[in-house]
């Protein structure tokens, strides 16, 4: 029985992939692969493959394996390997070796070091471009993560990562980063020299404020931090000079904005409902680039339509639901 995947290998391009919802990681699969995922597997069947150093794609996810096939360490040519629930306990060393591999998955593999304060020492294959540690045990980014310069997708959700060092600055090709930030509370200022980073999501609780190194990622085009029960924006959201999509929705003690809003000349959509807001600032009429504003669910009882007529940009206008106001306009 011949197992090797049939399909022509396309490279992924990430490029339009970073600012969707969709998974990065089912785009990636829909190239083709050899999918062994979800069939019970308790051991690798090499003695059915043939040619097996020339496999490319290879879904182990969902299985019953416990260790990792040592069969698998002639495929030299592997450019993407899932190992989500795999039942495989622990990365092998030689891993490394896969140095054609672009996506991997070890998704729910605990990795973490268990002597204290130490990071898990696991090492990867260095052309890779997707990466995903979900549930894999770490309250610390392996140092081995910050050796790859061609990474642009890094998954770390579901992990209790408690500091980002300055090491995120070798990241040079960083696209995505996805990971849980409230237990975070440190995060170094050197993030802000991913350039390629243009989107970042914080659906979590900042106690209060927006964190501080937000304001050092001078290169984002989108920022949505909806629901992060944020109630202090520093005047240093100016810096965010190439923003062009902000989110700010049900942070519900969010009662002021600062004026420095009005330096972002490049935003185009503005999402400030549902924030307690009771006033806003001047300097909003300055966003000439704004189509999309969103003020519907605040206090807003002396804001008026008419007050926004100067913003020759603005497309859609909500003002719904400001007390007594009743009033909703697409312009």
């Amino acid at each position: 029985m011949v197992l090797i995947s049939k399909y022509d290998y396309e490279l992924l391009d990430l490029n339009n992939l970073h600012d969707s919802d969709e998974s990065i990681e089912e785009r990636f699969w829909s190239y083709g692969s050899l999918d062994f995922s979800d069939k019970g597997l308790e051991a690798f069947p090499a003695d059915k493959i043939k040619h097996l150093e020339k496999l490319e794609h290879l879904d182990l996810s969902d299985n019953k394996l416990k260790e990792f096939p040592e069969a698998l360490r002639v495929c030299k040519k592997l450019r993407s390997l899932n190992l989500k629930f795999s039942g495989i306990t622990k990365i092998p060393e030689w891993i490394v070796e896969f140095e054609k591999l672009e996506y991997l998955n070890i998704s729910t593999i605990n990795i973490d070091d268990p002597r204290v304060f130490r990071s898990s020492r696991i090492k990867f294959p260095k052309n890779l471009k997707i990466l995903n540690l979900r549930y894999c045990g770490i309250n610390s980014i392996p140092p081995g993560v910050f050796a790859l310069e061609k990474l642009e997708y890094l998954n770390l959700l579901e992990n209790d990562i408690f500091r980002i060092s300055s090491k995120i600055k070798n990241l040079k090709n960083l696209k995505t980063l996805k990971m849980r930030w409230e237990y975070v509370f440190f995060v170094s200022k050197r993030i802000g020299e991913l350039k390629k980073m243009k989107s970042l999501r914080m659906h979590t609780h900042f106690r209060g404020k927006m964190p501080k190194f937000v304001y050092h990622m001078k290169h984002l085009k989108r920022l949505d931090a909806s629901s992060a029960d944020i109630r202090v924006i520093a005047p240093d959201i100016k810096n965010l000079i190439n923003l062009e999509y902000l989110d700010l929705n049900r942070n519900y003690d969010l009662e002021d904005i600062p004026k420095e809003i009005g330096d972002l000349k490049n935003l185009r959509v503005l999402n400030l409902s549902v924030c307690g807001l009771e006033t806003l600032p001047q300097s909003i009429h300055n966003l000439d680039n704004l189509e999309v504003l969103d003020l519907s669910h605040n206090h807003l009882t002396e804001v008026k339509e008419e007050d926004f007529e100067d913003m020759k940009s603005l497309r859609k206008l909500n003002l719904s639901n400001n007390k007594d106001k009743e009033a909703e306009t697409n312009a």
